[in-house]
């Protein structure tokens, strides 16, 4: 008995003061690095996945528990393949790297639901437009006599005739819904050439005529912009100048000059003019009286198009790759950007970060600092961008696809094919709801679609 625990208590101490330092650092977050040979301070990779409970392994192998939200711990300083599946939504990867004492993190991946497109209401139009959530669609019918448009509520598909003429009245009829659908614009270039514009509201249905105001015909086109999220609408027909608010009487003016852009923020009208020289001029107009409200911001140069903005910001653009502008209306200052053809806000209130897109480039600017940078570049014209729910992603559209790309560069920026059709125009997101709607074609089958996000 003395004999064997003679042997016995020595082995015990041995194996303690042995195993004590490696417990202790790797209790420490030390491991012994076999691919190197050595020791060294592993790493954390923390995961968290919208919705969460989704099934994360590296390098191909699930770990037990391993669903997110998730912290992964004692993992060696190298590349990761990260892969997060949830039943229901599309797979998600990506190759990660942990660092020696850090943690990596993959915060707020928003997993894309893994479903198709479904139709909403069919019709045989070729020309439609939806409002900013896709709540609301207006779209011209032919049935070869008539043409006649009409607006279509996705929620009860019901349906309300606005308009109708003859067949070869107008050429290349465009129309565009308000943010909220109460307004439609009608455009339409006559016989003669000339273009004439029509506005109606789209909630009367006890009016016979919803007739809001009649503009032209007029050789030029004319300038029209929309208020954020209602149904305000300022429109510049050569001199003359007028505002449809989104309550109270149609207010018109006759301006000195014919402005060459136009935006209508919450609090004011801005107008784009030729400046004498080969400058531009940005001119504050008030709502109340449609006269001069005191600012004037000068432009480095002329030959530039008012592309949007809100009530601070201002995006001008010209005809080169980064000839666009930032004007912050607050405090006169004009920052570079890249050339652009629209935008969309991050925020619906019109904030957060700016998304902008020409034929072939996305970019996101950060409109507090004037920084940008290039999200993608393609070989296929893009026809329009939102913002994903969440605002990990961005969603563009092409005359025959719509696409989901996150912002995320590491390893690369994962894609996700959301609709791929024939043709596909009027993209529009429904952020709180989280659905896309779009009008799309397949064959003879056209119509309004959505899809959940």
């Amino acid at each position: 008995m003395n004999v064997r625990r003679k042997i016995v208590v020595p082995i015990l101490l041995l194996t303690f003061f042995a195993s004590a330092p490696l417990i202790l650092l790797y209790a420490s977050g030390y491991s012994y690095n076999l691919k190197r040979n050595r020791l060294e301070k592993s790493g954390i990779l923390k995961i968290d996945t919208v919705p969460d409970g989704a099934i994360v392994s590296l390098d191909g192998k699930p770990g037990r528990r391993r669903t997110t939200p998730v912290s992964i711990g004692h993992l060696m300083p190298e590349q990761y393949l990260v892969s997060i599946d949830r039943p229901g939504f599309l797979p998600w990867s990506k190759t990660l790297t942990v660092e020696s004492g850090k943690t990596t993190f993959a915060k707020g991946v928003v997993l894309v639901a893994e479903t198709l497109p479904q139709m909403v209401s069919r019709t045989t139009a070729k020309v439609s437009a939806l409002d900013l959530n896709g709540t609301t669609a207006a779209y011209l019918e032919n049935d070869g006599q008539w043409e006649e448009i009409k607006r279509f509520k996705v929620e009860t598909e019901s349906v309300l005739p606005l308009a109708r003429f003859a067949v070869g009245r107008y050429d290349d009829v465009r129309l565009s819904l308000s943010d909220d659908g109460q307004r439609l614009l009608i455009g339409g270039r006559e016989a003669d050439g000339r273009l004439s514009l029509q506005v109606y509201r789209t909630d009367l249905t006890s009016d016979p005529n919803q007739l809001d105001l009649q503009v032209g015909p007029s050789e030029s086109r004319p300038l029209v912009s929309w208020s954020a999220g209602g149904h305000g609408l300022a429109i510049a027909n050569g001199h003359e100048l007028t505002l449809l608010p989104s309550e109270g009487e149609i207010v018109s003016v006759t301006l000195d000059a014919a402005p060459s852009g136009i935006f209508l923020a919450g609090d004011a009208i801005w107008l784009l003019t030729e400046d004498r020289g080969d400058t531009g001029l940005l001119t504050r107009i008030g709502l109340r009286d449609l006269k001069p409200a005191g600012q004037e911001i000068p432009l480095p140069h002329s030959g530039m198009s008012l592309v949007g903005g809100n009530d601070r910001y201002l995006v001008l653009t010209g005809n080169e790759p980064d000839s666009g502008l930032l004007v912050d209306t607050g405090r006169d200052r004009i920052s570079r950007l890249p050339k652009s053809d629209g935008l969309a806000w991050e925020h619906a209130d019109s904030t957060g970060r700016l998304l902008l897109w020409n034929d072939f480039e996305i970019h996101v600017v950060n409109p507090e600092n004037g920084e940008s940078y290039l999200v993608t570049r393609l070989g296929t014209p893009i026809t329009g961008c939102r913002w994903f729910p969440l605002g990990t992603m961005v969603i563009f559209a092409t005359d025959r696809r719509i696409t989901a790309i996150e912002l995320d560069d590491r390893d690369r920026r994962n894609t996700f094919i959301l609709a791929s059709f024939e043709s596909v125009s009027s993209m529009t997101v429904d952020e709180q709801a989280g659905v896309l709607h779009f009008v799309g074609a397949i064959g003879s089958q056209r119509g309004i679609y959505e899809r959940p996000l």
